[in-house]
């Protein structure tokens, strides 16, 4: 059961190291196109995330929780908050992203920018393809509880 979760938590620190390296370098440009609010914000945040995937990796393999059983009391709490966090991270790299194409930002135009962007894409779309799953779950599991409950109380009734 861990090899899908290793499988994701490897992609995600994958991710996370070359947008950090692709960031740093963006910084280290010195060049004015490039400087934004945002990318002190996706450095930060894709530092975190670094962190947060390996230290819930690192809480795996040493046995403290496991996959499937309970999570400990705040883990679902602040994993719904990191989820809003790389939501809201994925926004801010984008509209990044797009204000140094649209500004033609030469000093930053490599292609690992350019990879970057096209891997955020990606992102975006199986975070979009998650999110549809998950309502999907939702609302056929609500439903064959409906019709579940609806059985039991006909039964009732006779």
């Amino acid at each position: 059961m861990l090899g899908p979760l290793v499988t994701v938590a490897a992609l995600t620190i994958a991710y996370n190291a070359y947008v950090l390296w692709v960031v740093r370098h963006l910084d280290g440009l010195g060049c004015p196109c490039a400087r934004d609010w945002r990318l002190r914000f996706i450095t930060g945040f894709t530092v975190f995330k670094l962190v947060w995937v390996s230290l819930i990796v690192a809480l795996l393999a040493a046995g403290v929780f496991k996959v499937g059983a309970p999570a400990p009391a705040p883990l679902p709490a602040l994993g719904f908050l990191v989820g809003v966090a790389t939501l809201a991270n994925m926004i801010i790299a984008l509209t990044y992203l797009t204000r140094l194409r649209q500004e033609q930002c030469e000093c930053s135009e490599f292609t690992a920018r350019t990879v970057w962007e096209v891997l955020l894409w990606l992102y975006v779309a199986w975070w979009a393809v998650m999110l549809l799953l998950s309502i999907a779950t939702v609302a056929v599991t609500g439903a064959a509880l409906r019709g579940a409950a609806s059985r039991v109380s006909t039964r009732r009734r006779r």
